[in-house]
């Protein structure tokens, strides 16, 4: 195996060894550059394949210029994401429609190079479109770093710089290979592989090491003493939320509950997420929606708006909205059911520990339970 063939097996192990590491983060910024990574991995194993002699089918070399083309996007999203630190939303699927298009475009005029068209429109169209791209993905990456702190956006802004290096002379070799300068391809490919390697380490090193929220950690080993502590706190919540019925207040808050067992919000927040089966507002909505169905079935002659009212809803558009989420229609028609159940009669249970509780997410459960 010669130099050049050495230089790309070691890009490509590098490449691949950065995605697998950033892989199974939660991060966007971490994903988007796992991607990346593995996309280039793939791109330089087929040169790799190519520059060893192995015939490389026209359908394989549409695969490489749809992954080439996907590079930009990738980059630009890394570096958003970097800049906002949260996961991947679809909004940036949205974002990234026009690079799709494109790149369909671009793969699609190759494909059908030579059938319909002669193949150096092909070329020109596909360096066009790629470089379209491109351009556009590179203008939102360099804008972005404007908002990163200033390690990380010394980190980024090499990133940026090296591929674009790498694109430069990516392109430059596709170009001049048109022309017929193939004295000069070796050496523009050499530099964009080069370039590449110093990608593939500084990306997955500096996101690793500048971004440590890029890999779950797990989570430390249960304290006994804590796991306790949290059993008895959340049997007080139990008891005081069903007990003294305080969560028929519809002034009642979580911060008025925590004052009343003289706790901090945050530890009141955390028992009832972790052992009643949701936040404040889903506890407390449960057992709101519970004691107006029981209502609704004990009290036939009592209209919604009292039954609503006396199980500690302050709105009406929460409370049928509520309803309706959790049983698939009105509280009219619920009442008229043959067979209605409650969701949880009072004393029976309506918030269990340890999570088993089915939350009911309830946005609007009292005026001021925000």
């Amino acid at each position: 195996m010669d130099v050049s063939s050495a230089l790309y097996l070691v890009t490509a192990v590098v490449l691949s060894i950065g995605a697998v590491s950033l892989a199974p983060s939660r991060v966007g910024a971490a994903r988007a550059l796992a991607v990346l990574l593995g996309v280039n991995a793939v791109l330089v194993g087929l040169a790799l394949a190519r520059h060893l002699g192995v015939e490389v089918p026209r359908a394989t070399m549409v695969l490489i210029v749809g992954l080439f083309a996907a590079s930009p996007p990738l980059l630009a999203l890394t570096v958003v994401r970097t800049r906002t630190h949260g996961p991947l939303r679809r909004g940036d699927a949205r974002a990234g429609l026009p690079a799709l298009l494109a790149m369909t475009a671009a793969t699609v005029t190759l494909a059908v190079a030579g059938h319909v068209f002669p193949s150096v429109v092909a070329d020109i169209a596909c360096l066009v479109g790629l470089n379209s791209v491109a351009i556009v993905s590179f203008v939102v990456a360099v804008r972005a770093l404007d908002g990163l702190e200033d390690e990380v956006r010394q980190w980024a802004t090499v990133l940026v710089a090296v591929f674009g290096l790498h694109w430069t002379s990516s392109m430059g070799a596709w170009v001049v290979g048109l022309l017929g300068g193939t004295a000069w391809v070796p050496l523009l490919e050499a530099v964009s592989i080069a370039t590449l390697l110093v990608f593939g380490l500084g990306a997955a090193w500096g996101m690793l090491r500048r971004l440590p929220s890029a890999l779950p950690v797990p989570p430390p080993p249960p304290d006994p003493e804590v796991e306790q502590a949290d059993a008895r706190l959340a049997a007080r919540v139990r008891d005081v939320l069903e007990g003294d019925q305080t969560f028929l207040d519809p002034e009642l808050t979580v911060e008025t509950l925590s004052t009343h067992l003289r706790e901090s919000t945050r530890d009141v927040s955390r028992v009832l997420n972790a052992r009643l089966g949701g936040g404040f507002h889903d506890v407390v909505g449960r057992l709101r929606l519970a004691e107006a169905q029981r209502l609704l079935l004990a009290e036939p002659d009592t209209t919604v708006l009292e039954v609503l009212h006396r199980a500690g809803f302050s709105s009406t558009s929460a409370f049928h909205r509520v309803f309706r989420q959790h049983t698939g229609t009105s509280p009219g028609a619920w009442r008229r059911e043959p067979g209605a159940v409650p969701l949880a009669p009072r004393g029976g249970g309506g918030v269990q520990g340890d999570g088993a509780a089915e939350a009911v997410p309830v946005p609007d459960a009292g005026r001021h339970g925000r």
